[in-house]
């Protein structure tokens, strides 16, 4: 009975490390599918996350082809799925449309330039402020493609920096261009913005090595 039992003990240890390895294996493979679920899911999300609606735009810009909004919100949905070259037609249409809706030319903007298209961006940050001088958005994302611009192009973006701080030192952008400036060498005053209803003179960053 002492021998059974041993036996016993023996073929029920030998049953629970058999069952033990099944489950791990189970568990690994499991683990396994749901890694490769989630590597292959931002790549399914982005390639149409937007199909429905952008579907649904193209129908109803057929019902209204003088609708500039609906192709302004198109081409950024496009622009997002990756799809920049008909991004670019359809915000070149809502601006031939509408040469002055700074709106839709600062989204196509920033799509050009999130687009790696410094070149093309450039001209519509351009564009913007000579119709708007005082728009300190275009400055500001003006200035960040200057500097990040292959090589940089460090004395225009510390001057349109400085142009953000001029025009809306209160601005949330105005902080960043003053962190910049500083970032790039340039002196900044001490207070990083004057408050709102403050009647007190603009700062403006002075160049540590001279600035156009």
């Amino acid at each position: 009975m002492r021998r059974l039992s041993r036996h016993q003990i023996a073929f029920a240890l030998f049953g629970f490390l058999v069952v033990c390895s099944l489950i791990a294996a189970s568990v690994g493979t499991v683990a396994l599918d749901l890694m490769l679920d989630d590597d292959a899911d931002p790549e399914e999300f982005a390639a149409g996350a937007n199909a429905d609606l952008i579907d649904e735009l193209r129908g109803e810009i057929e019902d209204n082809p003088e609708d500039i909004r609906r192709m302004s919100l198109l081409a950024e949905l496009l622009a997002q799925d990756g799809n920049l070259d008909e991004s670019i037609s359809w915000y070149e249409r809502a601006l031939e449309i509408d040469p002055t809706a700074t709106d839709i030319r600062m989204s196509f903007a920033l799509a050009l330039k999130d687009g790696n298209k410094p070149v093309d961006a450039e001209l519509q940050f351009l564009r913007i402020i000579e119709a708007e001088p005082e728009n300190f958005e275009a400055h500001y994302y003006l200035a960040e493609l200057y500097q990040f611009w292959e090589p940089p192009r460090v004395e225009e973006a510390a001057a349109h920096y400085t142009r953000v701080v001029e025009i809306a030192p209160s601005a949330f952008q105005a902080g960043l261009s003053l962190e910049q400036l500083t970032a790039l060498g340039y002196a900044t005053p001490a207070a990083a913005a004057t408050p709102v209803g403050t009647p007190e003179a603009t700062p403006v960053a002075t160049p540590t090595e001279g600035m156009p």
